[in-house]
């Protein structure tokens, strides 16, 4: 149990940590801090972690590997998780509910991440798809999921339920993307402030049931939309 510090719950730099039933001897709790968590450059698992009440981010993954698996991000103020120009960025049968702002924020660049390979620090190829998977995106505060700079070979989105969220359930900002129910199986937006914003780039919605939402089901701006 890591609670109640004014900065940060956990803080990697160029770390290879695992947090998992074997390793913690049960599930781990991160509650009442600054930012749950940050990590920069490094590569970490976690499996069956608690993120709660973070006055800001629940999570800070930047320019290396996380993968996240039965997991909880609740009540956290500025958000659940950023994820930022990460090689490696996976979410598995997960909850997110109650936070201030996105659920989950993703930024991606062309296919590239940024972090260290071969001694070198800088932009390189070799980025793994964004795997979103199996997770609830219920009641924040904020908005559901938010993705930046992704095309159709980056990503991996499916079983998600993305309802119930006061803001936009799922943001769509400089992505190329065709989604239909065979890519993205049993994806639920419905009861947002609106279903899903587009702006910029280029996005194809085919098969898609996006309803309940109180404002727009869908919004697009400045962005090529095929429905």
């Amino acid at each position: 149990t890591v609670n109640a510090n004014a900065s940060y719950g956990l803080y990697a730099v160029q770390c290879e940590l695992a947090f998992t039933p074997d390793t913690m001897k049960g599930r781990w709790e991160v509650k009442g801090n600054g930012n749950g968590i940050a990590s920069f450059y490094s590569q970490l698992t976690f499996d069956g972690l608690d993120v709660a009440d973070s006055k800001r981010w629940g999570m800070l993954a930047y320019y290396g590997d996380c993968s996240i698996k039965d997991s909880t991000f609740i009540r956290n103020g500025s958000g659940g998780i950023r994820s930022y120009y990460n090689r490696l960025s996976r979410v598995e049968d997960s909850t997110f509910t109650a936070n201030g702002g996105w659920a989950l924020a993703h930024y991606g660049k062309d296919g590239q991440y940024y972090g260290y390979k071969d001694g070198t620090r800088g932009w390189h190829e070799g980025v793994q798809p964004a795997a979103y998977r199996g997770y609830r995106v219920t009641g924040n505060l904020g908005g559901g999921l938010y993705l930046s700079g992704l095309q159709d070979d980056a990503l991996d989105m499916r079983q998600l339920s993305i309802r119930d969220n006061a803001g936009t359930g799922l943001y769509l900002r400089d992505c190329q993307l065709t989604l239909t129910p065979q890519d993205q199986e049993q994806l639920e937006i419905t009861n947002n402030g609106t279903g899903v914003y587009a702006y910029r780039g280029n996005v194809s919605l085919d098969g898609f049931d996006v309803q309940g939402n109180k404002n727009w089901g869908m919004y697009s701006y400045l962005c090529a939309t095929s429905v």
